[in-house]
């Protein structure tokens, strides 16, 4: 059974559509990169699916069980929703007036009512973990890139969520940080922090390093997807795609 799964997901802008039936499942022990170009509705569809954006048409489940329903206006399992899907946003949306500290346990003491001695122990694992110790009282701006995506990742894992979403977490980095945010999200899975991830990306290589499944969009659709549609793709959308990449 599939531990996240979207069926039929459209939504439009106006009279524009931006989502076209979208369906697709994740599964336990799965990272899931969404490509295509910019204007694909890849972000649009990672907002709708962890309910941060409401869509027009479709169903969300959970470990089989209908969660939202676009028609029905099912609304009071968007908490469940919400505790099971960590987000973390391509702008990192951290608080430039709180420390990293404050940062990473604020919501978790105060929205989630967790207890604040765990919280506090667990912070402190995190922060040796991402390198951050020696960071814990510096404020946002005081961060590089790569420091502030360590301190998105671990705001959302210290919420205990059991699926991740990522809105292009290697957009502002370079190579050498990119490699480092791959062996973190690994680490994050090897070790069952989490039970899966979506990764949305426009960045070939880091999807082909990362990834057990692609989800290949355009126009609102999915194109294909597969495990190795990078090396051999179907389409000729696909084909056209990854040769403007290269």
């Amino acid at each position: 059974m599939s531990l996240f799964e979207a069926k039929d997901i459209s939504k439009f802008f106006g009279k524009k559509k931006v989502l076209d039936e979208i369906n697709f499942s994740l599964v336990e022990n799965e990272i899931v990169c969404v490509l295509g170009p910019s204007g694909a509705g890849k972000s649009t569809l990672l907002r709708c699916l962890a309910g941060l954006e409401n869509f027009d048409f479709g169903c969300l489940y959970l470990d089989g069980k209908k969660i939202l329903d676009a028609q029905e206006k099912i609304k009071n399992n968007l908490k469940e929703l919400h505790d099971m899907i960590g987000f973390v946003f391509q702008d990192f949306n951290l608080f430039p007036h709180f420390d990293v500290y404050k940062n990473i346990c604020d919501a978790a003491i105060k929205i989630k009512k967790f207890d604040k001695r765990k919280v506090y122990e667990q912070a402190d694992l995190l922060l040796n973990k991402f390198g951050l110790t020696e960071k814990k009282n510096f404020y946002v701006h005081e961060l590089s890139g790569g420091q502030k995506q360590r301190v998105a990742i671990a705001r959302s894992l210290i919420l205990n969520p059991e699926i991740i979403f990522f809105d292009e977490p290697t957009s502002a980095l370079d190579n050498e940080l990119k490699k480092e945010i791959v062996m973190i999200l690994k680490d994050i899975l090897r070790e069952k922090k989490i039970k899966s991830m979506l990764i949305v990306t426009h960045e070939i290589e880091f999807a082909r390093e990362i990834a057990d499944k692609i989800i290949f969009m355009d126009a609102g659709k999915i194109i294909e997807e597969g495990a190795d549609i990078i090396n051999n793709p179907k389409s000729e959308r696909m084909r056209l795609f990854l040769k403007k990449i290269n």
